[in-house]
């Protein structure tokens, strides 16, 4: 029974990657599987596919990379973050499409339970990719609500889905200072003290 075993655990770790690969080709899902170095070890169809939209996202030496410093940064601290004992479960990161008229992608990585049998790599973080669009209500209900005009609507919207204000500054050709200015004015028009109150506020509306 143990020779069996050890023949089977030999086997499976032979063609544990052709195994997970033709698996997660049978998935719609947009998902990603690295092992515990953070090396990519296969995708489906529908990240690959993702992954070619992302205008910041890369692979580089089979790991994912950022041409934004900031979010490097953040994916070096997810991955040590996930792959370490006593590490954090799950991050969500919000990404950039190379399009604008596209919504913005959010990246959920999730830690692996460790498992005694390996299929030839120990597979340490799954990857989700997902839309960041968000069910956000209508100008005219807030228009209604709070007296926002269309772009403060807009704002708003971006702010929920997760856009940072920097990206939200340049899409709308304004600087980053402008832009703080009108976030006093929607904080004040809402009874809101930060953006997280307001992102709050547009998410029960939204229900």
């Amino acid at each position: 029974a143990a020779r069996i075993a050890v023949r089977l655990q030999v086997a499976l770790e032979q063609q544990g990657d052709m195994l997970v690969h033709d698996s997660l080709e049978a998935m719609s899902a947009a998902c990603l599987l690295f092992d515990g170095a953070g090396r990519l070890r296969t995708a489906t169809p529908a990240a690959e596919a993702q992954l070619g939209q992302l205008e910041r996202l890369q692979l580089c030496d089979g790991r994912l990379s950022a041409t934004d410093p900031k979010l490097s940064a953040q994916l070096d601290q997810a991955f040590a973050g996930l792959t370490r004992p006593g590490g954090q479960d799950h991050v969500r990161l919000c990404l950039r499409t190379a399009s604008a008229a596209l919504p913005s992608i959010e990246l959920d990585l999730f830690r692996i339970r460790r498992r005694e049998w390996s299929l030839g790599f120990e597979p340490t973080v799954i990857g989700v990719f997902r839309s960041g669009a968000r069910n956000l209500p209508s100008h005219t209900l807030l228009a209604a609500t709070f007296g926002f005009t269309p772009a403060e609507s807009a704002i708003a919207a971006s702010l929920a889905q997760g856009v940072s204000r920097q990206d939200i500054a340049r899409d709308r050709g304004v600087a980053v200072e402008t832009l703080r200015g009108q976030l006093k004015t929607l904080y004040a028009k809402t009874n809101c003290r930060r953006e997280a109150e307001l992102v709050a506020l547009l998410g029960q509306l939204a229900q």
